[in-house]
């Protein structure tokens, strides 16, 4: 299944990005990084959960979810789409309709890729506050 946000198309089963349909390449933690909040992109993924599920320690500075931060911000051209909540974590800026969270999540942890599931997982959800981007759904 694909999503597409404004000119990016995000496929968490080839584990791929494309930007203006032109794939992009990435370190596979970045991509990780991506696709983690945009799964969960109805609500802010604090700097711990970062570490728990992308990197899968807690014993990593918080310089690399920064350096992950700028380097995701820089390859999808969009500095909009992730927004930083200081001293707490980060979110996808535009964030898919409930539906499309279920869909993504439903399909299992991004293709194999190493991106934990949080089925179920209990948080604040912001976006209901904000209104939604437009996120389209392609198979």
């Amino acid at each position: 299944m694909r999503y597409s946000v404004d000119n990016v198309d995000l496929d968490p089963d080839s584990f791929e990005i494309c930007i203006n349909g032109v794939p992009v390449e990435a370190e596979p933690r970045v991509l990780e990084f991506i696709f983690y909040l945009f799964r969960y992109s109805e609500r802010m993924v604090s700097k711990a959960e970062l570490l728990e599920h992308v990197w899968r320690t807690d014993s990593i500075s918080e310089s690399a979810l920064t350096r992950a931060a700028c380097l995701a911000r820089k390859l999808l051209g969009n500095f909009a789409l992730i927004r930083t909540i200081y001293g707490r974590g980060y979110q996808w800026k535009n964030p898919a309709s409930s539906s499309d969270i279920a869909a993504s999540r439903a399909r299992g942890p991004g293709g194999g890729h190493g991106i934990a599931s949080l089925a179920g997982a209990a948080g604040p959800t912001a976006a209901q506050a904000r209104p939604s981007a437009k996120v389209s759904v392609t198979s």
